[in-house]
This record gives C-alpha cells, sequence and structure tokens, in this order.
C-alpha cells in the first residue's frame, strides 16, 4: 500500500468479508492518509452484535445493522497514530473520514458516514450517536 502502510492480518480477514467495492476503497485510503489503519469491524455476527449494542457502541440489535449481512456493506475502521488508536482525539478520525468519503466519492460509491449520519453539512453537533470509525456503503447503491 502506501509508503510505510499496510493492512495487517487481521484486517486483511475482515476485508474478506466486506462487500467487494470496499476493498479499492480500502487499498486507496490507506495511501492517502498519513498513519495506519485497523479494520475493527467487516461483518459482525449475532454475538458480536449484540455485545456492540449492549455496551452502546451500536443503535442496532441483530440482524439490523449493515454489518449483519454477508458480504457485509459496513466497516469500522481506526487511526493507529504512534502504535495506538487516539480514542479521545476526533483529528486522526476526521482524516480518515475525510479521505474514505473523498476516495468514494472518486469511485463513484455513496458512502454513509458515522459522523454525519443524514449527509448534510453540520457533521457532528446534529445527531445523538457518533461513530467517527463507522461507513457503510448507502442502501439501494448496486
Amino acid at each position: 500500500m502506501g509508503i510505510g502502510h499496510y493492512w495487517g492480518t487481521t484486517s486483511l480477514e475482515r476485508i474478506d468479508t466486506l462487500d467487494p467495492r470496499w476493498k479499492g476503497i480500502l487499498d486507496d485510503v490507506l495511501v492517502a492518509v498519513p498513519f495506519d489503519v485497523k479494520v475493527v469491524w467487516g461483518y459482525r455476527g449475532q454475538e458480536v452484535q449484540d455485545r456492540a449494542y449492549a455496551e452502546g457502541k451500536s443503535t442496532k440489535q441483530w440482524p439490523n445493522s449493515l454489518h449483519n449481512k454477508l458480504p457485509s456493506r459496513a466497516v469500522d475502521l481506526a487511526p493507529i497514530v504512534e502504535r495506538e488508536i487516539p480514542w479521545n482525539d476526533p483529528r486522526p478520525w476526521l482524516v480518515l473520514a475525510g479521505a474514505v468519503l473523498g476516495v468514494a466519492r472518486v469511485a463513484r460509491e455513496d458512502i454513509r458516514w458515522g459522523g454525519n449520519w443524514d449527509c448534510d453539512a453540520i457533521m457532528l453537533d446534529d445527531q445523538d450517536f457518533d461513530d467517527l470509525g463507522h461507513f457503510e456503503i448507502a442502501e439501494g447503491a448496486e
């Protein structure tokens, strides 16, 4: 991939669970960002989805998330900065989101981001649930 950036084994396994349209997008994202990226989730089975819902990390119960279908139309990504996920610093997450949305636009894929669920000009401030690492191929996009 990009200079010094590559997918780890776990990320590659999770990429294999994704809708094939994600592969090119994610490879281009890895080249575009100045840090490594981890695929946190692609497909999620019932046990994992139930836990995510119970912990407030998802608003969807099994089987209603786009993570719960194979291939998965949803992917959760995380930036890796200085070998850590910067959970409390939104800046790398916003850089990652910009890269995903920009690459997807060039690829003509309709992507929805968990930092702007309604896809309007207002990010974060007009929603109750922020999921900065969540991206999904919009329903109906073929």
